[in-house]
């Protein structure tokens, strides 16, 4: 199984949005950032084995 089928996202092109909770108790949206900002998002699950 490759990289983009367990992401679903093929490496290289722009992520979907997506929301977190911040530290700060606000919600972040990618989209808000990438409006003003070059954004790189790195996640990663220290358990998931590829």
């Amino acid at each position: 199984m490759s990289v983009m089928n367990l992401a679903g996202t093929p490496i290289g092109n722009y992520a979907p949005d997506f929301e977190v909770l911040g530290v700060d108790d606000e919600v972040h949206h990618l989209a808000r950032y990438l409006e003003k900002y070059q954004v790189i998002a790195v996640i990663f699950n220290l358990s998931c084995y590829l």
